[in-house]
């Protein structure tokens, strides 16, 4: 007990190991606990606010189809994390950073409202993006949910057994996946999105409207139009237009919580402000995962990262550096992303020809179809022929291959003039003479010749 009665959870001062706190059990928290508990010199506590844990978020839209049981969900449970060492608080809801006595405090199902308290030498923050970007009104008239975890996917599942019609409200990533599986559990999906395309953070116009295409063939898609609200058991579009539907879904994304962060005195900005180690402007106080703002490994500039790659990467330097590894800094995040909708594939590495002109002064790109009717886009800098981004989409099972390709080239700050001079393999069952990503080198390159 301290001084005010309440009991603090602190490593014995006669025992060696350091007390590690890792807020956050998504990609990036799961992966730096089970990371430090290997180096054998850390008593790790994993602290997540909702009862499940290891299951793949990425997967919930193909639970949702059927494609996917519930157990293949979970890569791993508590006992397996328990097995290596680390103590699993589930169902954990941080109320209080104290970064001078080094405590979190948070709130369980057991405590009734009483806070318990976790002492840290090392405080860990991963507490991902769970609040909804946008926020919807609406008067309870049509059921509204979202998806962010099994239970979301569960009601979405339950809803879907009582009803006809559903809309699905945003058009990223999740927003394409729920509507494709409503769509093969047998209901009219209406998707609203409010830019003019769909993908609009992800993907330049031309490669979105291929994409777009493919959706269409069973989802009705509304785009250049915001949802006002949810009224009178109707979804209310801007310009008067109501959708009559059974359910809604609100798919326009999450952002980072950081109330707790912010009143402990903690740096943010959209998201917790970070070093190239991963310190916060607080000793002894790291974040990474998709509430860190990390460089852009192409920009410079501090952004979030928003996939699960990125997470697991920057958990894995992170354990490294807190194991003492001097040397150890972070270059910067470079997305690199696919999804897959009923064998049709599409993806994108690196920056869009919209996000890099916003960047960089003089920007060129090139966009042609593969062997495999797969369409593909290059974006590369005006300046040097550096390259910046590659985009695909099509029924072809290459481009997650051109995806890492891609990914490898730019994070190798391999120019267009580079590209000509690699060697790829032919045949003329499996590819062209020369390589779909050459043949957008060599069309961006003679873009540049007539700057």
């Amino acid at each position: 007990m301290n001084s005010r009665g309440k009991e603090i959870m602190r490593r014995d001062d006669n025992f060696s190991r350091k007390r590690v706190v890792v807020i956050g059990a998504g990609v990036a928290g799961i992966t730096l606990a089970l990371e430090l508990a290997k180096r054998g010199k850390f008593e790790v506590t994993l602290v997540n606010e909702r009862n499940e844990i290891g299951f793949s978020p990425c997967l919930l839209p193909y639970y949702i189809a059927g494609e996917v049981s519930r157990k293949d969900l979970f890569r791993f449970g508590v006992e397996d994390i328990n097995s290596k060492g680390i103590e699993v608080a589930l169902g954990s809801k941080l109320r209080e950073i104290d970064v001078g006595e080094k405590i979190v405090k948070v709130e369980t199902e057991e405590s009734d409202g009483k806070n318990r308290e976790i002492g840290y030498d090392v405080l860990c923050l991963c507490v991902g993006a769970t609040k909804p970007k946008i926020k919807l009104q609406h008067d309870g008239s049509v059921p509204l949910t979202k998806l962010q975890n099994v239970r979301d996917a569960d009601r979405i599942i339950e809803l879907a057994g009582n009803s006809e019609s559903v809309a699905i409200i945003g058009s990223g990533l999740i927003g394409l996946e729920v509507s494709e599986a409503l769509k093969k559990r047998g209901l009219k999906v209406v998707m609203v999105e409010a830019q003019p395309t769909i993908l609009p953070a992800l993907l330049d116009s031309n490669i979105a409207e291929v994409v777009e295409e493919k959706v269409r063939g069973g989802v009705e898609v509304v785009t250049g139009v915001r949802v006002l609200g949810i009224k009178d058991g109707s979804v209310l579009l801007e310009g008067g237009k109501k959708l009559k539907v059974d359910f809604a879904v609100n798919c326009t994304g999450f952002v980072p919580d950081l109330e707790m962060v912010r009143k402990a005195g903690i740096e943010c900005d959209v998201g917790i402000i970070v070093d190239d180690k991963f310190r916060t402007n607080i000793p002894s106080v790291y974040a990474c995962g998709d509430c860190a703002e990390v460089t852009h490994f192409l920009t410079g500039k501090r952004a979030l990262s928003k996939f699960a790659p990125s997470a697991a990467k920057q958990a894995m330097m992170l354990a490294r550096i807190i194991g003492g590894e001097k040397s150890v800094k972070y270059a910067g995040f470079l997305e690199n992303w696919i999804s897959v909708l009923d064998g049709f594939y599409f993806g994108g590495c690196g920056l869009t020809e919209k996000d890099a002109r916003a960047h960089f002064d003089y920007v060129v790109s090139s966009t042609t179809r593969g062997k495999g009717r797969e369409v593909v886009k290059l974006v590369c800098s005006g300046k040097d022929g550096k390259l910046l981004g590659l985009q695909a989409a099509g029924r072809s099972m290459v481009i997650p291959e051109l995806l890492n390709l891609a990914s490898v080239m730019i994070r190798n700050r391999a120019s267009v003039y580079d590209v000509e001079e690699y060697m790829f393999n032919y045949h003329p069952l499996v590819s062209d003479v020369f390589h779909i990503v050459e043949k957008l080198a060599m069309a961006c390159r003679k873009k540049l010749e007539l700057k």
